[in-house]
């Protein structure tokens, strides 16, 4: 077991948010399939505003501030488009349309299509299950069931493009989604070790664009901001969420999903890194706020030296502990000490697949974590615990306390949530400086939800 133990005191408050999917559609049912709310449509057809993201590797459509993306998209004339399977740098990405913005109340699919074939998925996440198993066969024009899911993804693996007349999406606004969410866009927010420099709060997520300001960045030299603190201390970048006393538990599980951006993932001479540290709290017996660990997850490059051959930092002690190319890491006790563990020679819980190979089972830049807190009175007995999952592999468990009450088991909470991305301070042209503005990037995080 592994402990980490940071205190960190913010506030919180918030206020629970409608669903953000308001029809444009406004042919309305009678009645909706819970008998209680109207059923409700979007749809993406010819009329629909299609433009790039992402330096154009992905497409967007926006319907009342719902956001759908297009991948492999094509324009056809008096149709909403067609989608297949595409080839960006060294990555082969299936024709996809899903809903980056959460659909509540999400009843039936609809799509209208000719030339091959389309398939789907509904996930309760954004994205949790990249499988793409061809298990389920859309009908052009015969409406399936989501069966109450948040997502859908409508996919073609095939390099032949079929062509899509229109997609709609039924559904009645019933807030079951966004009941679930332990913050949302309302809830009190710091900077995280540093603050991100665009920060767009959306209903289902908050997107974040990094700042690699030149004292901000992981190649800064110096204390400039405050002494005492290397400034590449702050190259975490982004914001918190901070304590979510209205949602406590002794044992409870939430989850949530980070978008990186399609450009970067396809071209593997660009760096990113993205990051998510649940911190735990819970009141004693005195009414007195008990600080817990942090539960750390890195994401992609190296977050230090992404270049560990050539490093900015030869006499830092982290130097030793970097690593080239995209892997998944934690910060823990391995081999007696503090410190990042190989991405090569460190297995997940499963004891096979290493760090490196368990990011490298799926290829497109989404993450899901989950985060499972639970008591295991065998292996922990003096604290609960809390193992981390990314795309469904458990990747390791960690101690939350030193000095908690097993008897009593007071209720724990989540102190403050960071959500980074990492500044690099790499230029454009490969050199290192402080005009490094080409070095910003983003990262989309889903709110976190609590899992029954």
């Amino acid at each position: 077991m592994k402990k980490k133990l940071v205190a960190l005191v913010a506030s919180f408050s918030v206020l629970s948010i409608c669903a953000a999917a308001v029809g444009v559609s406004l042919a309305k049912k009678a009645d909706s399939v819970k008998g209680t709310l109207p059923l409700q449509s979007m749809t993406l057809d010819s009329a629909s505003d299609v433009y790039e993201i992402d330096s154009g590797v992905a497409h967007q459509v926006n319907i009342k501030n719902n956001k759908f993306d297009i991948v492999g998209y094509q324009a056809v004339a008096s149709k909403f488009g067609s989608i297949k399977k595409a080839t960006y740098g060294s990555y082969d990405y299936n024709g996809m349309i899903y809903n980056r913005s959460v659909i509540n109340g999400f009843e039936y699919l609809t799509v209208n299509f000719t030339g091959g074939n389309l398939y789907y998925t509904f996930t309760d996440f954004l994205m949790e299950d990249m499988s793409f198993d061809q298990s389920n066969q859309l009908t052009s024009g015969t409406s399936v069931a989501a069966g109450g899911k948040a997502y859908f993804v409508v996919y073609n693996s095939s390099t032949t493009p079929v062509e899509i007349e229109s997609l709609t999406v039924e559904y009645t606004c019933d807030s079951s989604i966004d009941d679930e969410m332990i913050f949302n866009k309302n809830s009190t927010t710091g900077g995280a070790r540093s603050l991100a420099k665009v920060r767009e709060y959306e209903d289902s997520f908050v997107k974040l664009t990094n700042n690699p300001y030149k004292y901000y960045n992981n190649y800064s030299v110096g204390e400039h901001v405050k002494e005492g603190v290397a400034d590449s201390w702050y190259r975490w970048n982004g914001i918190y969420f901070a304590k979510s006393k209205g949602f406590t538990g002794g044992e409870f599980t939430f989850g949530m999903t980070i978008v990186g951006d399609y450009s970067r993932m396809v071209d593997e001479s660009k760096v990113f890194h993205y990051g998510v540290w649940p911190q735990f709290n819970y009141v004693d017996s005195t009414g007195d706020d008990k600080a817990g660990s942090y539960i750390m997850t890195y994401i992609g490059n190296d977050n230090y030296e992404p270049f560990p051959n050539d490093p900015l930092h030869p006499s830092d002690p982290y130097v030793s502990e970097s690593y080239s190319g995209r892997f998944f890491s934690d910060y823990g006790w391995y081999d007696g000490k503090w410190k990042f563990p190989n991405p090569d020679a460190t297995t997940i819980a499963d004891g096979a697949t290493t760090f490196r190979e368990a990011y490298e089972r799926y290829n497109l830049p989404f993450w899901y974590i989950e985060f499972h807190v639970y008591f295991d009175l065998v292996n922990s007995p003096d604290s609960p615990v809390c193992t981390t999952y990314i795309n469904g592999m458990e990747m390791f468990t960690s101690e939350l306390f030193y000095n908690y009450d097993m008897v009593n088991k007071p209720d724990i909470y989540i102190q403050t949530l960071p959500l980074h991305v990492v500044n690099y301070g790499i230029t454009a042209d490969g050199t290192r400086g402080e005009n490094i503005d080409g070095e910003a990037y983003s990262g989309t995080f889903t709110y976190p939800r609590v899992i029954d």
